[in-house]
């Protein structure tokens, strides 16, 4: 392995001028006064300075592509939960309304049971709550598989279209 050695040198220079009163013995005469200045730096040894300076960025680097790996799984992970709990919502769906139509033909078959004196009214009252409360239960679900709808396209940076 080959190294390189760089050297920075820097070189400077300053000239400053002014004046200045309040000497001995003439304090009210004004005095000019300057300054001039070079300067030459060679640094001899940094002290490992740019291979830890290296070193740190390299790993800021690797720090940064790992909180990119992390978030795209992040967000993959939550594209396929939504998808997971929308499907789960449309099985939900269907099975709420096959509990509908059973919870209504329950109901018919109760009234005529009414009618005939099988029955009290309590019983007949239990099963329209019954079938209130399925229904309930559908619409329920189905705001929900809404809402799910909305932040599945929210998590894969969809417009909301109403499905």
């Amino acid at each position: 392995m080959r190294r390189i050695l760089s050297v920075i040198v820097m070189l400077s220079a300053v000239f400053q001028a002014g004046a200045k009163n309040g000497y001995q013995p003439h304090l009210d005469r004004l005095k000019m006064n300057y300054t001039a200045g070079v300067t030459l730096r060679i640094p001899i040894y940094d002290g490992g300075n740019r291979r830890s300076e290296k070193i740190i960025g390299q790993s800021r680097t690797a720090q940064a592509d790992a909180a990119i790996r992390l978030l795209e799984k992040q967000v993959e992970n939550e594209i396929v939960a939504c998808y997971n709990d929308l499907h789960s919502c449309r099985t939900k769906i269907e099975l709420l309304a096959l509990q509908v139509k059973v919870a209504e033909e329950a109901y018919r078959q109760a009234e005529v049971n009414y009618r005939e004196g099988a029955i009290t009214n309590l019983e007949l009252l239990t099963s329209s709550t019954n079938v209130t409360n399925t229904k309930l239960q559908l619409e329920q679900e189905k705001i929900n598989y809404t809402l799910m709808y909305y932040q599945l396209m929210v998590a894969i940076g969809r417009t909301i279209i109403y499905p």
